[in-house]
């Protein structure tokens, strides 16, 4: 077993762990910029789980049980932003990142039994367009993820990862919690 440090990046035990366990800061959330940080820690620990601890073709099981329950949709989210990392069939340009990604919960009830969690596949594509508009240089609002420029996109993560302060799509956009995990989580592919 291994613990890794999301934050520094360090990882101590056994390099080779069959199990890693990650606490992730700010899960306890008690305000919404403490929410978003612990989001945006979400994807640090994907992209670093790719690039430092597992190395590309990866397989991923999250175990999404115990600790903070209203967690686990945001457990969810990393996993679908990691599964659409995966190659599909017949790809232009495979990454060749990760090779699975499955989901799994156990509860006090089932004796021991676990249960896969259905996982949706969010295109690497996907998120990087739609992502891509980030505006860098425009500082944080408190309590919001960061500005966006109006831009291409389908809108298929709208409300999901970005969002309108004023509910008109094109209108001051803004990472979501979500937006922000996946933004760090998609860093992990290079510009193509």
């Amino acid at each position: 077993m291994g613990l890794l440090d999301v934050r520094s990046g360090v990882l101590t035990g056994a390099q080779d762990a069959a199990a890693l366990i990650a606490p992730i800061p700010g899960l306890d959330a008690s305000s919404a910029d403490e929410f978003t940080a612990s989001m945006f820690h979400l994807g640090v620990l994907g992209r670093r789980l790719i690039r430092e601890v597992c190395g590309a073709g990866g397989d991923y099981v999250f175990h999404l049980s115990g600790g903070y329950k209203a967690a686990l949709p945001y457990f969810i989210g990393l996993a679908e932003g990691m599964r659409g990392l995966i190659d599909m069939p017949g790809e232009e340009h495979p990454l060749g990142l990760v090779s699975s990604v499955q989901a799994h919960v156990l509860h006090e009830e089932t004796a021991g039994q676990m249960i896969p969690v259905p996982l949706r596949r969010l295109a690497w594509q996907t998120v990087r367009d739609e992502l891509e508009n980030v505006d860098k240089k425009k500082p944080r609002v408190p309590g919001r993820g960061r500005p966006m420029r109006p831009g291409k996109g389908h809108g298929t993560l709208y409300g999901y990862a970005y969002e309108s302060a004023t509910g008109r799509p094109q209108d001051d956009l803004h990472l979501t919690p979500f937006g922000e995990g996946l933004y760090e989580l998609i860093d992990v592919v290079s510009k193509r």
